[in-house]
């Protein structure tokens, strides 16, 4: 399958301090096929010349050309020699098959190359090359993108973009980020799965007062999952900065008590306030009536739909809170897991089951981002989605490819935190949802919070990759979501989003400088040394 990738087919790898060549597979092919097959034909083509000398009767006799070319021992004075000697010798007629001899050699040096290329072109053909589509925008105009949230249309496009994009990842994530098998999930991604990692026993991501205690174990207690550092060619760019992403997602079951209206709103109802806006969540608690998983989740301002209390934001993330309740759910065994937790005791006919011991539980999760730029050796520091801290030293918009990526990058981290990994899917992106069996919880791990949480952000991770791949292939439902740029206001400017994207198969052939330069500096040598040791035999 072919794969994407910015095309810049020539650039330094900064990192490192050592200049190389990065050529595409179908680039290293033709490489290679050049070099064969100028050691191929040189030989011949060096005989057909001397027979071509010895036919035109440039000397008197053949033995006068080996006299000349065995002559001196230097090869810098063979060659002037033998021009000297076909021209201020040569008779007008001579002259003129000097002239056809020259256009043989040039014919010959010209048509190597050119039927090498050929051959490697009809071999590769498959490997279908998009040009590059520069920014019309002018550079050092900003650019980044927003949706037009005026147009209903737009945001209702978007929303759905948003969610095929969910569902896709998704589907992805459990094929491959999850399974067992040795499938090839990878397809057009340059890679299958980008790792992650789990780290136990944080602090509270919020003010310590609001993070629920436990004490059954400390495998409850706040975790982060954590990616490395992100090359930016394991999601199909490659530019010169040679950018490095990490993402990360910090959670905890946070207490709902200080969020608690103290209102009469009746027995039926229970109200909470995350804010001064009047932005409040209710729950029914005689609910029951139609059992199953209820979840929703809440974004901070201004980016989201809730003001949240100044406790729950963080300057270096975005805050979402996932609202959970379980009414009329049986459970197995006792859960202990607070986002889950059920003890309370149901007895059936048919046996003993657990309930939830609340009528809704609270998590709140912070999503991080964090990019590098190698080329200046400038990081960014963790920051949410919503509000960008980048200046010209870590993405500078006077240059055409940084602002082009930048572009990129920024509206593929748009949409992968917590909230946009449930918005839409609600109870049917819990884990714990394709476990429920009529009204029975089968299944459940211990820690199923961060199982939710894990498989949401593994998903964001394979959003990332998808999303990247559908904006370098031109999908067009990218172009179809209102986007409106936020400096010029041109009418339709996603259109200059840059698609520098180059399909190809397999990974980049990396070869350095210095051994091309060698494998020149030898080979070039040695072949002619064999051709001029053929010719003395």
């Amino acid at each position: 399958m072919a794969t994407p990738a910015v095309h810049t087919w020539l650039w330094s790898d900064y990192p490192k301090g050592s200049s190389v060549i990065t050529l595409t597979d179908k680039h290293a092919f033709l490489f290679v096929s050049v070099l064969v097959h100028l050691v191929a034909f040189g030989g011949d083509a060096w005989n057909l010349i001397r027979k071509m000398l010895s036919t035109f009767e440039f000397f008197h006799d053949t033995t006068d050309l080996d006299l000349l070319l065995k002559a001196d021992s230097s090869s810098f004075e063979v060659f002037p020699k033998l021009v000297h000697c076909l021209w201020s010798d040569a008779s007008l007629l001579k002259r003129k098959r000097v002239w056809i001899l020259l256009v043989v050699v040039l014919l010959l040096a010209f048509g190597i190359p050119v039927l090498s290329i050929f051959v490697s072109w009809a071999i590769t053909a498959g490997t279908e090359e998009t040009p590059q589509v520069i920014a019309a925008s002018a550079p050092g105009a900003g650019g980044l993108w927003r949706i037009n949230s005026t147009d209903p249309d737009a945001v209702f496009r978007n929303d759905q973009l948003n969610l095929n994009l969910t569902l896709s990842a998704d589907n992805y994530f459990t094929s491959c980020y999850q399974s067992q098998y040795f499938t090839r999930c990878d397809g057009n991604l340059n890679v299958q799965n980008i790792p992650r990692y789990v780290t136990h026993n944080i602090p509270c991501p919020f003010d310590a007062t609001l993070c629920r205690e436990n004490d059954t174990t400390d495998l409850y207690l706040p975790f982060r999952i954590e990616t490395d550092f992100i090359d930016e060619s394991q999601l199909g760019l490659n530019t010169r900065a040679r950018y490095s992403i990490k993402k990360a997602v910090e959670c905890a079951p946070v207490k709902t008590e200080p969020f608690r209206l103290n209102c009469n709103t009746g027995a039926s109802i229970l109200e909470f306030s995350f804010g001064d806006d009047p932005y409040y969540f209710q729950i029914a608690v005689n609910s029951t009536s139609v059992p199953g998983y209820r979840l929703q989740p809440y974004l901070q301002a201004p980016s989201g739909n809730i003001n949240m209390d100044s406790r729950l934001i963080r300057s270096d993330g975005l805050t979402t809170l996932l609202w959970l309740s379980a009414p009329g759910i049986n459970y197995l065994e006792p859960v202990d897991d607070p986002w889950f937790e059920a003890h309370m005791i149901a007895n059936y006919s048919f046996g003993e089951f657990f309930q939830s011991d609340y009528y809704a539980t609270l998590m709140g999760c912070v999503d991080q981002w964090q990019l590098c730029n190698n080329r200046t050796n400038v990081c960014s520091g963790w920051q949410g989605n919503g509000s960008p801290n980048i200046d010209d030293s870590l993405f500078n918009f006077n240059d055409t490819e940084d602002l082009q990526v930048g572009l990129i990058l920024y509206w593929a981290f748009n949409r992968l935190d917590i909230y946009h990994m449930v918005e839409g899917r609600q109870a049917s992106a819990l884990n714990a949802q394709r476990f429920l069996f009529g009204l029975t919880q089968t299944g459940f791990a211990s820690n199923q919070s961060q199982v939710e949480v894990d498989t949401w952000f593994g998903a964001s991770l394979a959003k990332l990759q998808l999303t990247i791949l559908g904006i370098g292939i031109g999908d067009p439902n990218f172009n179809a979501t209102g986007f409106v740029d936020v400096i010029s206001n041109s009418s339709n400017p996603f259109r200059d989003v840059p698609q520098l994207i180059k399909f190809r198969d397999g990974d980049y052939a990396v070869i350095e400088t210095l051994g091309v330069a060698l494998l020149l500096a030898f080979s070039i040598p040695l072949v002619m040394t064999s051709w001029v040791l053929k010719y003395l035999e």
